[in-house]
């Protein structure tokens, strides 16, 4: 039986919704990052998807692709500034 110190410790359980809402933001906080350190050219959608912890599909089903990642990550952060 769960003691109220094992609920305290667990972190809440995502809904689907919540997940699904959640992938495109961490690919791109990871996009952001590896662009930083390797440049564009250097960063792989393999790597980036690896990284963030998802399948290259989930990057595909996301952004299609390299270049719409990228124009998604410009736009995300140049309205955050």
């Amino acid at each position: 039986m769960a003691t109220d110190q094992d609920t305290k410790q667990r972190p809440k359980r995502l809904t689907g919704a919540e997940s699904k809402a959640r992938t495109p933001e961490l690919l791109l906080d990871v996009a952001a990052e590896t662009v930083a350190q390797k440049g564009y050219a250097g960063a792989s959608v393999e790597e980036i998807a690896e990284s963030a912890g998802y399948s290259i599909g989930a990057l595909h089903s996301n952004f299609g692709g390299k270049q719409e990642l990228s124009l998604e990550l410009l736009r995300s952060r140049a309205t955050t500034r």
